[in-house]
Formats: structure tokens, sequence, C-alpha cells
């Protein structure tokens, strides 16, 4: 399902046809010229500030994504204005999402020449880490019968 999709199933097409028809008090029918530029406007956001393609399988691309178009319109009828409130706020949602989606991620990476070895005691019972030969040498202290811990201040 592509952007233009999903906003028209969210938004009532009342509210469509006055933010896509903002000259025309007696339109009956959503401007579908208008509204495919505003999804491509915030397709291209998606891709320039979000660092992401859109995605209409998921549920933060397609919330975000019905957001932005409405913040693209409104410019254009006298609800609001160029850069407005509804854009800013687009833009920082989107730069949240930007920051949490795992594609924008810093996958962990390392230069270190040691390579982890599994230690198993047999095929089918892997030994604990607790249990590996470097710490076989230790052995925790216990407590002395006696110990009072008033005689060591």
């Amino acid at each position: 399902m592509a952007l233009a999709d999903d906003v028209t199933d969210r938004i009532e097409d009342q509210v469509l046809i006055e933010l896509t028809n903002p000259d025309s008090r007696t339109a009956t029918t959503i401007n579908t010229t208008l509204l495919a530029l505003a999804v491509t406007d915030v397709e291209s956001a998606f891709t320039l500030y979000g660092e992401t393609t859109y995605d209409s399988t998921e549920g933060t691309h397609v919330l975000l994504g019905v957001q932005g178009v409405i913040a693209v319109l409104e410019p254009y009828t006298r609800l609001g204005h160029l850069g407005g409130e509804s854009w800013d706020a687009f833009l920082a949602a989107l730069d949240r999402l930007r920051l949490t989606s795992s594609r924008a991620r810093i996958t962990p990476q390392t230069d270190s020449p040691m390579t982890r070895t599994s230690r198993t005691i047999s095929e089918n019972d892997p030994a604990p880490p607790f249990d590996w030969p470097n710490f076989r040498k230790t052995q925790p202290r216990s407590r002395d019968a006696n110990y009072d811990e008033d005689d060591e201040l």
C-alpha cells in the first residue's frame, strides 16, 4: 500500500477535499495531483531526514507519513503556513525515528585480534562462563565463624 492510500484510508474525505482544494469552496473530490505531490515530498523527507525509505508495513512509518502529508498540505490552505508547527513536529518525530531505527544504528565492530572460543564439557553440556579454566584457581573466601564486623572499626 502506498502512502497516498494510507492517507486516504485514515483521513476523512471532506478533510482531504479541503486540504487539497484550498482555492475552491465548492470542490467535491480530492485533488489527487496535489496529494501525490505532498506524498512525494514526505517520502523524500523520509529519505533525507529519516535516513530510511517509507515502508507502509511499518506502523511508525505510516503514523509519521500521514502526519507529514497533512503538514505539507496545511500551508496551501488558510489553516497553516509554510514551515509551521506541524512540519516542525513532523521533522522532530522523523529525527526520533532515525535515532531509534535499527537501520540507522551504528553496528558494533571491533578490530581486536582475540576470538571467543566456545567452552564445552561435552557435546550436549556446555560449560557456563564461570566454569571456564581461568576461574578454576579462584576460590571465594569464607568468613570465620567468630567474625564480627565491629572488630574492623
